[in-house]
């Protein structure tokens, strides 16, 4: 009888399993990072936009 339960649990847990490996966290994270980096930029170039623009006006 133990041995029924614990071949139950072995292939519930067994069953759990995803099918396909799980994605390149690294990939993931090279990609969050490149997205980081995008935003940087956008924001130095707003920065210098403004800076200029104060810079005109006075």
């Amino acid at each position: 009888m133990r041995h029924l339960i614990a071949l139950g649990l072995a292939g519930s847990l067994l069953g759990c399993r995803p099918a396909t490996p799980p994605a390149d966290p690294l990939a993931t994270q090279r990609a969050a990072l490149e997205k980081a980096r995008g935003v940087e930029g956008q924001l130095q170039q707003q920065t210098q936009q403004r800076m200029k623009s104060v810079d005109e006006g006075q």
